[in-house]
């Protein structure tokens, strides 16, 4: 549907204009068909009024993209909509998390707190954008992004990992659970251990304490769960 579209500087395109509906579906789809068309996004607001509520993403060339189905309704389906796509523009992870959930107008901007400039290497990023023209779904992604001849193992890992996270955000499990086996969790805490020898030299003071906040929190509620009635 907007395969052809020419985007000029300055001008505002909805996505209502292309889905006969306002809905969160509509609105991230929508996303996912103009996302590699844009310059990059450069503020985003949430706008209120007597019509309802809108997500607009402002680009670096005067481009405005309307979602009427992204919200800030605090964990609904359109902040979790809005929560996602604010982090593939990417805004800082702990403001997009504080500013989806505020049940309200709000403005953000790219600045000293941006986190896909100071983190992101392009080289090694750009498989998850491209996966998106293989697949919409999440696992076929994410098979495509695995079984790539031409990825190098760190391109597979990286992006297999920020799409997992990205699905995690956008479709939460209904019982708030995961499955792993053992063999498997070894396997991320150790890789989790390695990154943390760099993790807080790389990321914004913020972004590293909310994720070594949960992290505490995560290993304890692993470790309780571990049987030390065992004896070799």
């Amino acid at each position: 549907m907007l395969k052809d579209l020419k985007i000029y500087p300055g001008t505002e395109i909805k996505d209502t204009d292309y889905f006969d509906g306002e809905s969160t579906e509509d609105s991230l789809q929508f996303w996912y068909e103009i996302r590699t068309k844009i310059k990059p996004i450069v503020k985003a607001q949430m706008q209120f009024d007597q019509s309802g509520h809108r997500l607009v993403l402002h680009t670096s060339d005067g481009v405005k993209l309307y979602l009427h189905g992204c919200g800030s309704h605090g964990y609904g389906e359109g902040a979790r909509a809005t929560n996602f796509i604010l982090k593939d523009c990417g805004f800082d992870p702990y403001e997009v998390n504080i500013k989806s959930r505020s049940h309200g107008p709000f403005e953000i901007e790219k600045g000293d707190r941006e986190f896909s400039g100071r983190n992101r290497d392009l080289d090694i990023d750009y498989p998850y954008r491209d996966s998106l023209n293989h697949s919409e779904e999440p696992i076929e992604r994410f098979e495509w992004i695995k079984n790539n001849p031409e990825l190098t193992e760190k391109q597979k890992i990286i992006n297999m990992n920020r799409l997992t996270k990205s699905s995690l955000d956008l479709f939460p499990p209904r019982d708030k659970k995961i499955e792993v086996s053992v063999d498997e969790l070894e396997g991320l805490l150790q890789g989790f251990s390695e990154a943390m020898n760099y993790m807080q030299e790389a990321l914004p003071d913020t972004v590293y304490g909310k994720i070594n906040s949960k992290s505490k929190s995560g290993l304890l509620r692993i470790l309780k769960q571990v049987d030390t009635s065992f004896k070799y």
